[in-house]
C-alpha cells in the first residue's frame, strides 16, 4: 500500500509504515502547477522525476509593450546554449547578488539597445517555476512601456529576428517554456485590473479599509466571471473580457490545441489557468500597496484558505473552472466576519484603554484610532449600564476605571474571553524593554501613571482650573480630547479632526511642525499603523516625528494596528530578492507637496529643478529637489506598547506572527526559495 504526499513543488508516493520513498516518473506539468497551487511548499520531501540536486537558478525575462499594446518578442539564434530558434522576451541569467530589476534593464541594454530611459517600468509577476531537460529556474516576470514608440531595435548575437505581436498570438509562436504563462503574470483582464489601479490610486482609505476592499474585489471578480460561464464553456473566447493592454485578454483568448503544456487526465484546463489567474490577481493586489501590509495578508490569506478548500473538494468534485469560483466566494464570505471581528477587537481593546478626560495627539486619517476615540469618548460620557440583578449603588457611576479594570468595562465576550492570553489589562505583555518603561525604569508603572494624569486632567477641569494648557482649552471633564496633525500633503488629518468632532470629542487641528509643542499637554500618543515590520511600525511620514516627541516629553506612545498588518516586509522583497523598487516607499507625486504653494514661488521651484536637471545649463548652483515620501517606520524602542485584536503583542510576540507570514506568503503566491527547494 502506497500513499501520495503532496507538498507544493514537491511530490512523493511514501510507502506506509516504511521510511522507502517510491520515486514516479516526472508529472506532466500543468498537473504538477496544480499541486503547487493547492498545496504550497514543505521542508525535507524529497522531490519526485527532477534533478533536485541542481540549484534552481534565477532568470529575468522582461517584456516590452508598445502604444499600439503590442510586445516584443525575439528569436533566439542557433548560437546560444537554450531553446535556440525559438521566440522570447527578453531575459538572462542573474549570477550572483545581482538586482533582478537592474539585470533586466541590461539584457534589454544588450539584446535592443534600448536604454532605461527609454522604458518605464509598469508591474512586476508573480516568479514561475520551470523544471525540464535544460535546468531548473525561477523566471521572474517584469513589464516595461517603451515610452519612444520609433525606438530602433538592435540585436546583438543572442537572437536573429525580432517582431511586435498581440498578446493572444504569443501562443501561436514556437516559443520557450511558459511564455504565454508568464505573460499572464503581468496582465490582467480589465475586470481585475480595475482594482489593482484603485488601490494603487486610493489616497482616501486606510490599510483596514483597503483590507476588506481586496475581498470584495474577489468576490466581484468571480461573480463575474459566474455570469460569463456560459460564454466562456467549452474554451471558447469571451468576448467581453478584456486584458490591461487593451486587446482580448490572453488565458482566455488563447487556443487549447495551442498550448505548449497540456494538462493531466482528470484536470481541466479551465481549472489551471482559473486557479493560476487569481493567483496572479491576488500577487497584483498584494504589490499594489508595498506600505499597507493588510491589503498583502489579505491576499495571501485568500489563496492559502482557497488552495485548503479546493484541496478538500477536489476529492469529491471535478476540478473545473466552476470549482475554484464556487470555492473563492465561499472563502470571501468567510473571511469578512472574520474581519470585521478582528478590526472590533482592536478597536474594542484601544478604546479601553483610554480612560475619561484622556487628550490623545495623533495624525493622519486611520479608521481604527478614529473609531477607539468615538468609543472611548462614548464609554466616558454616558453612565454605563447597571449589570442584571445590580443596584445602582454598585455602579459607582461615573468613576474612572482603575488601570487594571481598564479593560474589564463593557468588555465583549469574545475579548474578554482572552484573558490572560494577551488582553489590554494583561501587564505581562507590555514591551518593558522599550520606550518609556524602560526609560522610567519601570516596567509596567506608566499604565497607573497614565490613568492618574488623566483623572486629574479631567478633575482640573471639573473643577475649573486655569490651566494654560493649550490642548485642553475646550475639554469637557469626562470626555476624550484630542490634538490631530494635518498630516501634509493631503492633509488626512483634517478629515481625522473633522470625524472627530462630529462624533462629539473636542479636536484641536495643527500644523504637523507643532506637533513638539502640543507633545507636552497631551496624556498619550496614538499612532496608527499600515504595517508592523521587522523595522517598526508603518505609518504615514510625520509618525516618527510624534514618537520622538512623545518619547522626549515622558508620554507613552501606543500604536494601534490588527494583527492582519503584521507584516514580514513588502512582498517583492520576496519575490526579488535583491532588489530595490523605485515605488518600495511609495514616494508620490511631488505636485501634491506644491499645489498648495503661491504660483510663483512654485515656479521657480520647478525652474531650478529643471535647470539641475539640464546639462547645458550654466548655472553654478546646487541642486534643488522636491520629495514626497508617504510612509516611514517607527523604531520599536521609541513604541511603548502595540495594541491587537488579540490585546498587547510583546516584541517576541510580533516576530514571531512576522515568521509565520513569511512562511504564507511564500505558501500563498508560490515564491521560490533558492538553491535545493
Amino acid at each position: 500500500m502506497v500513499r501520495l504526499q503532496l507538498a507544493g513543488t514537491r511530490m512523493v508516493m511514501r510507502a506506509v509504515h516504511t521510511s522507502n520513498t517510491i520515486r514516479l516518473p516526472r508529472p506532466r506539468p500543468a498537473f504538477h502547477r496544480v499541486i503547487c497551487s493547492l498545496f504550497g511548499t514543505a521542508e525535507g520531501a524529497p522531490v519526485v522525476g527532477l534533478q533536485h540536486n541542481m540549484p534552481r537558478r534565477p532568470v529575468v525575462t522582461a517584456f516590452i509593450r508598445r502604444d499600439d499594446h503590442k510586445f516584443l518578442v525575439v528569436r533566439r539564434s542557433d548560437k546560444v546554449r537554450t531553446y535556440p530558434l525559438t521566440y522570447g522576451a527578453i531575459s538572462g541569467g542573474v549570477e550572483g547578488n545581482e538586482s533582478l530589476l537592474d539585470r533586466a534593464r541590461a539584457k534589454i541594454l544588450q539584446e535592443t539597445s534600448l536604454t532605461p530611459k527609454q522604458l518605464q517600468l509598469v508591474c512586476f509577476g508573480r516568479p514561475l517555476l520551470v523544471d525540464d531537460k535544460q535546468g531548473r529556474f525561477v523566471v521572474h516576470p517584469f513589464l516595461f512601456h517603451l515610452m519612444n514608440p520609433a525606438a530602433t531595435i538592435t540585436l546583438n548575437w543572442e537572437n536573429d529576428k525580432y517582431k511586435w505581436v498581440i498578446a493572444s498570438a504569443i501562443a501561436q509562436l514556437q516559443h520557450v517554456p511558459l511564455l504565454p504563462e508568464t505573460l499572464d503574470c503581468l496582465l490582467l483582464p480589465s475586470y481585475m485590473q480595475q482594482h489593482v489601479d484603485y488601490l494603487k490610486a486610493d489616497r482616501n482609505h486606510g490599510a483596514a479599509q483597503l483590507a476588506a476592499y481586496v475581498l470584495q474585489a474577489c468576490k466581484r471578480a468571480a461573480m463575474h466571471e459566474q455570469q460569463n460561464a456560459s460564454v466562456i464553456a467549452g474554451g471558447a473566447p469571451d468576448s467581453s473580457v478584456a486584458s490591461s493592454s487593451g486587446g482580448p485578454h490572453p488565458v482566455v483568448q488563447r487556443p487549447a490545441q495551442q498550448q505548449q503544456v497540456a494538462p493531466a487526465a482528470g484536470v481541466q484546463p479551465e481549472f489551471v489557468k482559473c486557479l493560476e489567474a487569481y493567483s496572479n490577481f491576488c500577487f497584483q493586489m498584494a504589490a499594489a500597496r508595498p506600505s499597507m501590509a493588510a491589503v498583502a495578508n489579505m491576499c495571501a490569506d485568500v489563496m492559502l484558505q482557497l488552495r485548503q478548500e479546493l484541496a478538500a473538494r477536489t476529492r469529491a468534485f471535478e476540478p473545473t473552472a466552476g470549482l475554484v469560483r464556487s470555492a473563492l466566494l465561499d472563502v470571501v464570505n468567510k473571511l469578512e466576519p472574520q474581519l470585521q471581528k478582528q478590526q472590533a477587537a482592536t478597536i474594542h481593546n484601544a478604546a479601553h484603554l483610554l480612560p475619561a478626560g484622556a487628550c490623545v495627539l495623533t495624525t493622519s486619517l486611520s479608521s481604527t484610532v478614529a473609531a477607539a476615540l468615538i468609543e472611548a469618548h462614548k464609554q466616558a460620557t454616558e453612565p454605563p449600564a447597571a449589570p442584571a440583578g445590580r443596584t445602582d449603588e454598585h455602579q459607582g457611576g461615573n468613576q474612572v476605571a482603575p488601570a487594571a479594570a481598564v479593560a474589564t468595562r463593557s468588555q465583549k465576550p469574545e475579548v474578554a474571553a482572552q484573558g490572560a492570553a494577551g488582553s489590554v489589562d494583561d501587564t505581562r505583555l507590555w514591551p518593558s524593554s522599550s520606550g518609556v518603561g524602560k526609560d522610567q525604569s519601570c516596567d509596567n508603572s506608566w499604565i497607573a501613571r497614565f490613568h492618574e494624569k488623566c483623572k486629574e486632567r479631567a478633575s482640573s477641569t471639573a473643577g475649573g482650573s486655569n490651566s494654560n494648557r493649550r490642548s485642553s482649552s475646550s475639554s469637557s471633564s469626562s470626555g476624550i480630547s484630542v490634538v490631530v496633525c494635518e498630516a501634509r500633503p493631503l492633509c488626512e488629518g483634517v478629515i481625522m479632526a473633522q470625524r472627530l468632532a462630529a462624533a462629539g470629542l473636542n479636536a484641536t487641528l495643527i500644523t504637523d511642525a507643532q506637533a513638539g509643542v502640543f507633545a507636552s499637554d497631551v496624556n498619550l500618543v496614538m499612532l496608527g499603523a499600515d504595517a508592523v515590520t521587522p523595522h517598526g511600525p508603518v505609518n504615514k511620514v510625520g509618525s516618527k516625528l510624534l514618537a520622538l516627541a512623545g518619547k522626549a516629553a515622558g508620554v507613552p506612545v501606543v500604536v494601534v494596528t490588527d494583527q492582519l498588518k503584521v507584516s514580514p516586509g513588502h512582498i517583492a522583497a520576496m519575490a526579488l530578492p535583491n532588489t530595490m523598487l523605485e515605488e518600495g516607499h511609495e514616494e508620490k507625486d511631488v505636485n501634491e507637496v506644491t499645489q498648495v504653494w503661491p504660483f510663483e514661488l512654485a515656479s521657480n521651484v520647478a525652474r531650478a529643478a529643471d535647470d539641475v536637471g539640464d546639462p547645458h545649463s550654466s548655472s553654478t548652483r546646487g541642486s534643488l529637489r522636491v520629495r514626497n515620501v508617504y510612509f516611514e517606520a517607527v523604531p520599536l524602542h521609541l513604541v511603548t506598547a502595540v495594541v491587537t485584536d488579540g490585546g498587547m503583542l510583546s516584541e517576541q510576540q510580533v516576530k514571531q506572527v512576522i515568521q509565520d507570514r513569511a512562511v504564507g506568503y511564500h505558501t500563498a503566491f508560490g515564491l521560490p526559495v533558492y538553491g535545493n527547494d
